[in-house]
């Protein structure tokens, strides 16, 4: 594996674990560096397989990425050359036409777009009726030249044959399709006066934060796998069976599986380098986001510990300008901000 590869999977690595923690960060277990670490030992809960799938698919991501930067090109990334993971999603786009819309958007899927840059930020009303003229073009992401790229980095968890081995193996292709299952197809128009007459398109592997929340949603519905010696049936390492009821196959199961009960995070737990929730840093703002919402209740009362108020004077800019030309300048104004911790 070349030095360039190398360096492309570090920055997989790091992007995963970032938005490991953006994911958990008002959990009571909160994607600490310990659970990407060697060095403690991790019990096979549904947060270790969390770990273990978003680090596989922010290799595979991270490769993929890199297929179609121009500067750091390491693959071929025209149509041509592009893996058959890529190219049968195309061939299902193929079906359905892009929309006349002015600007650059991903397709979400067959119905639903994302506007990323437009004009007038709606339909092409120039001609409703019109059939949208579109080709592949571009330089499109592939996946699948970052799974046989990332094979290499897999191989020991594919031999390994006891029961942790292979749900490991099981957590590993749940975050290397999870990638493929995420690709969008990102078109340009082009014509006269921003007709949007033609339009050119292509694969692109969708933003990293939204694989990461969808493998949050995937933790959410993770399934507990009961292994049982049981004499007669086929055993799996160290004489322990695979026991799915009903006659589940790993390989049919969609969400991330695990073996162990997730331990009390309330509670320091040194084997696993866990300092427990007791000063961790809780919100009280109406945010959007329920699990903030509700983080002072979870991570502080539900935990035994009473939530401890401080004013703090912290630094903001205000009164901010545009000056001609081209920078915005502004003042730097103090006010004082409420932080709560768990105490």
């Amino acid at each position: 594996m070349s030095s360039r590869i190398l360096e492309v999977v570090s920055d997989g690595i790091n992007m995963a674990m970032t938005h490991c923690k953006a994911e958990f960060q008002w959990n009571q277990w909160n994607c600490p560096e310990t659970s990407f670490s060697q060095t403690h030992k991790q019990a096979s809960t549904k947060e270790s397989g969390y770990t273990t799938a978003i680090l596989a698919a922010g290799i595979i991501h991270s490769l993929a990425k890199t297929c179609s930067k121009e500067n750091n090109r390491i693959c071929d990334c025209n149509v041509n050359g592009l893996s058959e993971a890529v190219t049968q999603e195309m061939k299902r786009m193929e079906g359905i036409p892009p929309p006349r819309m002015n600007g650059t958007y991903f397709q979400i899927n067959d119905n639903a777009y994302q506007v990323l840059k437009s004009k007038y930020n709606e339909m092409d009303k120039s001609d409703p009726k019109a059939e949208v003229v579109w080709s592949w073009g571009g330089c499109s992401d592939d996946p699948g030249f970052a799974e046989e790229e990332a094979k290499k980095l897999f191989a020991n968890y594919e031999t390994e044959s006891d029961v942790q081995g292979l749900i490991e193996q099981h957590n590993i292709r749940i975050g290397r399709q999870i990638v493929k299952e995420t690709m969008l197809r990102k078109c340009r128009c082009h014509g006269v006066s921003g007709s949007c007459s033609h339009q050119i398109c292509w694969m692109e592997v969708a933003p990293f934060a939204i694989i990461a929340h969808a493998l949050k949603d995937r933790y959410k519905r993770a399934i507990r796998i009961s292994f049982e010696e049981s004499r007669g049936a086929r055993t799996i390492g160290n004489s322990v069976s695979l026991k799915l009821n009903p006659s589940l196959k790993l390989n049919t199961i969609k969400q991330l599986v695990f073996l162990d009960q997730s331990p009390d995070y309330c509670i320091p737990n040194n084997s696993i380098g866990w300092p427990g929730t007791k000063g961790r840093i809780c919100s009280k703002s109406n945010s959007t986001i329920p699990d903030e919402r509700r983080s002072c209740r979870k991570l502080c009362r539900k935990c035994g510990h009473r939530v401890k108020r401080e004013r703090k004077m912290v630094k903001v800019s205000c009164n901010c300008a545009f000056k001609w030309c081209c920078k915005v300048e502004c003042d730097t104004c103090y006010e004082m901000v409420d932080h709560y911790t768990c105490n």
